[in-house]
């Protein structure tokens, strides 16, 4: 069976996440390379078959070689010319996909090469995928690319841009996020699961969307966010007719009035990062106080609690109270450029 290699780069922090998503949904995977932020992988599964939404970007590698510093990005373009290497990834086996560009990134920025080089490498290409040279619209790129642990990679890119400013507001988490958060609770079909923060809905619609649950409540304090969160609903037909999600506005303070005693399964929320409202501001110790001695009340033996919360918010610290929570996992990542840390929490069974 064909094999096919990737590279794939996601929210720096959550490499070992995403080698558990990758080793339980792939089956046949070999995993070359794992790095902070980025993960290169082989699989029998072509792009379209991935049921993942864990990445930023997704890229089918043509080639890839050990390389010590950006400098050698020309000397690596040099050997692809000269090899003139043949690759089933550079063709185009598209129909629609008429132009083509090459983007050259050396950790994260855009790097300049030669121009004689550049028209060498897009004539290799052209000649071989029968596309035309667009440098400025393009239906696919080519990359070359070059990270800090000393490797060059020239590799076509599967996933398109996604221009999160334009269609998330202000605040909403992007969606490989919440794909980390809800695999991270251990999803099961059975699950009755809580955000008691919703927001702008991002966690419960996404768990709505990749992981079956029994019932999924989608809580928040703010009738504005409850509204949002409806209106995502309408316009989303793959979430319109399900019918075990159920959102409300709801105060944290008030959980106890909702769900009996130990009635909820798991809990997946994004808690304010700040104060808790504008009228009514308490010290964030004082917040997560109530808020986790709220979600514990509801929370079955055994449940699970994956919280985001600011690096700013020492969790280990706030939980210290609570004899019945135990922090299992606790990872520092950046999202959106800010320093968190995504954490997971048991609930378990202690002594009267």
């Amino acid at each position: 069976m064909k094999k096919y290699i990737y590279f794939a780069s996601f929210a720096a922090g959550m490499q070992f996440i995403v080698k558990d998503i990758l080793e339980k949904r792939m089956t046949d995977l070999k995993i070359y390379q794992l790095f902070d932020g980025a993960v290169l992988f082989e699989t029998n599964k072509t792009y379209d078959k991935f049921d993942i939404y864990c990445f930023n970007n997704i890229f089918s590698v043509i080639t890839f070689m050990k390389k010590k510093t950006p400098k050698d990005i020309n000397s690596f373009i040099q050997q692809i010319i000269r090899l003139k290497l043949q690759n089933d990834v550079i063709s185009n086996n598209i129909k629609k996909h008429h132009t083509f560009r090459v983007v050259v990134s050396s950790e994260n920025q855009l790097f300049s090469i030669d121009n004689a080089l550049r028209v060498k490498l897009e004539n290799l290409i052209s000649s071989q995928s029968k596309l035309k040279l667009n440098r400025s619209n393009s239906d696919i790129e080519f990359w070359i690319l070059y990270r800090t642990e000393g490797f060059c990679y020239f590799m076509k890119r599967l996933s398109k841009h996604t221009a999160y400013e334009k269609i998330l507001n202000k605040g909403e988490l992007h969606p490989e996020i919440t794909f980390f958060m809800n695999w991270l609770a251990e999803s099961d079909k059975n699950d009755i699961v809580l955000d008691p923060f919703c927001g702008n809905g991002a966690i419960p619609l996404r768990r709505a969307l990749n992981f079956p649950a029994k019932q999924i409540y989608a809580f928040d304090v703010d009738n504005a966010m409850i509204n949002i969160v409806h209106k995502k609903i309408k316009q989303n037909n793959s979430l319109v007719n399900i019918k075990n999600l159920f959102i409300k506005q709801v105060d944290i303070k008030n959980l106890d009035k909702e769900f009996q005693h130990e009635s909820i399964d798991k809990i997946i929320t994004d808690p304010p990062w700040g104060h808790y409202n504008n009228d009514n501001k308490i010290k964030i110790e004082e917040f997560y106080n109530l808020s986790l001695s709220k979600m514990a009340n509801v929370l079955k033996t055994n449940g699970l609690i994956v919280l985001l919360v600011s690096r700013q918010i020492d969790i280990e610290s706030l939980i210290k109270p609570f004899p019945n929570l135990l922090l299992l996992q606790n990872f520092n990542v950046l999202i959106s450029g800010k320093k968190a840390n995504l954490v997971k929490i048991k609930k378990i069974k202690t002594a009267d």
